[in-house]
């Protein structure tokens, strides 16, 4: 590190050391790295927890397949004069307790344009338990709006 004397008011002089910016620090790189790492992991890794079903299936061919890691069930939609929203319940499928799962639904205006998602998540939801969730979208409520229902994720781990 660079020293600088710098004389006081008082006419003393006092040696002063030059900090680093904050991006050449070592806890900053080891930071930025870990960050960097954990994103292509998560880009290379596969996305088998996107899995979702939107009502149970009801004819024969559909009931034979495995079951989606969660399934959808009581969908509603709803909005008040601060957000619109998605409600409904998920159950977890799975054999194994998740630490975090998260939903979104796509929104969309009258002509097509995506506006942003509905997204709700939850802590600790146990193998085989349902969780009752209301996925909020913050945006300008927009004559016209829809939730995409059919291509939520569902994402957990």
């Amino acid at each position: 590190m660079a020293k600088k004397t710098i004389t006081g008011e008082d006419g003393k002089e006092y040696v002063m050391k030059e900090k680093k910016p904050i991006y050449k620090r070592p806890w900053f790189i080891v930071i930025v790295v870990l960050f960097a790492l954990g994103v292509i992991g998560n880009a290379l890794g596969g996305n088998d927890s996107k899995d979702v079903a939107v009502e149970p299936a009801s004819n024969a061919a559909e009931e034979k397949a495995a079951p989606a890691k969660y399934e959808i069930s009581d969908v509603n939609v709803e909005s008040d004069e601060f957000a619109s929203y998605v409600t409904g319940v998920i159950k977890n499928n799975t054999d194994s307790d998740r630490s975090y799962v998260q939903v979104t639904f796509p929104c969309y205006d009258k002509d097509g344009n995506k506006l942003g998602d509905a997204l709700d998540n939850v802590q600790d939801l146990g193998a085989g338990k349902t969780w009752k969730f209301k996925a909020m979208y913050l945006g300008e409520n927009v004559e016209g709006m829809t939730f995409d229902l059919e291509n939520a994720k569902v994402e957990g781990f």
